[in-house]
């Protein structure tokens, strides 16, 4: 069995792939460069490590150190890449956070920051498989959220989408992931 990227079976559900995008590849490159940029950053800044923050990078990482000291009590995991034989998956989650009370105790979760101002139809199926990873591959075996934390360029207050029901979004997902691993990898 092959392995495969938690975004790959994802990528064929989003304009980006299919090349329906009325956003140009070169502005495409330039926010992926961008959003990686501010995971550095925002990773950095996780891990007690200083790094200098570029002007377009400075917003969001407001945004993030805003939201980061409100809400974490405790950073678990930071980029980690984490591999499951049993569905040949692999995926490298931003961060792993013990979470103060948001509308619930305090939790575990997982926390995949994203850049886009608009939200994504895939990114909760991405954050439930790095959910999937985290609970089977590390010795956190009881994770109670999983969402995607949109960053606001100006600084502003950072969004959290959590998954609403974490087993249902692993099924979409998994049928997903059969699908592609059949028509598109033919196993």
């Amino acid at each position: 069995m092959q392995i495969v990227r938690v975004t790959e079976p994802l990528s064929f559900y989003t304009p980006f792939r299919r090349g329906d995008s009325p956003i140009s590849p070169i502005v495409l490159r330039n926010k992926a460069e961008l959003g990686t940029r501010v995971h550095d950053a925002c990773s950095a800044f996780a891990l007690s490590l200083y790094r200098k923050v570029e002007i377009d990078v400075q917003g969001y990482y407001e945004s993030f150190l805003s939201w980061f000291e409100k809400y974490v009590l405790d950073v678990l995991l930071v980029e980690k890449r984490l591999t499951s034989k049993l569905y040949g998956l692999s995926g490298e989650l931003d961060f792993l956070l013990r979470l103060a009370g948001i509308d619930t105790l305090p939790c575990i979760a997982v926390v995949d920051i994203k850049t886009p101002i608009a939200k994504s139809m895939t990114w909760m199926g991405q954050v439930t498989a790095y959910h999937y990873l985290a609970e089977h591959e590390t010795e956190y075996t009881k994770i109670e959220r999983a969402g995607a934390l949109r960053l606001d360029p100006f600084g502003g207050q950072a969004k959290m989408s959590w998954v609403p029901n974490l087993a249902h979004e692993w099924n979409y997902y998994l049928c997903g992931l059969s699908a592609y691993r059949h028509y598109i990898l033919g196993e």
